[in-house]
């Protein structure tokens, strides 16, 4: 009798992923943010805005050394990777916390449709600071 073997390799994005789902219910930004809240927003809702290629410009330098590994070692080769079909609709901001200083998490429902079906995910936006602007550093979903 045959034995069949399977390995899983996990990367370190993918695993962030896995782990990282939750959906929140929290409104309201941490008021430890003040007005830095809407600036780390700000880059979220940027990146929904921007075509991919822009959106590599938002990474931090950290998570573009994990794309590269992954095979994206560039904005177009990004832009290659992604999904053309599916269409994101509506983002609903549903909480920002402040980590540290240097770091916070935004998490975003984002309505999709594709090829028919329709859906919603949960993202996980984290963000640090790069040069005092703030950057992606992961999404997880």
């Amino acid at each position: 009798m045959a034995s069949l073997k399977v390995s899983i390799v996990i990367t370190s994005a993918a695993a962030l992923c896995l782990l990282g789902h939750t959906i929140t219910h929290a409104a309201e930004a941490s008021p430890a943010w003040g007005g830095d809240s809407e600036s780390a927003k700000a880059v979220v809702k940027a990146y929904w805005q921007s075509p991919y290629e822009k959106r590599y410009e938002l990474f931090s330098r950290r998570y573009r050394e994990i794309l590269k590994r992954l095979g994206a070692a560039n904005a177009q080769e990004y832009a290659k990777a992604q999904d053309p079909e599916r269409v994101w609709r509506q983002q609903i901001y549903e909480k920002a916390v402040m980590r540290s200083g240097d770091s916070a998490q935004v998490t975003v429902l984002a309505s999709w449709e594709h090829v028919g079906y329709q859906g919603v995910m949960t993202f996980i936006f984290d963000l640090v600071r790069e040069d005092g602007t703030w950057k992606i550093a992961n999404i997880a979903y």
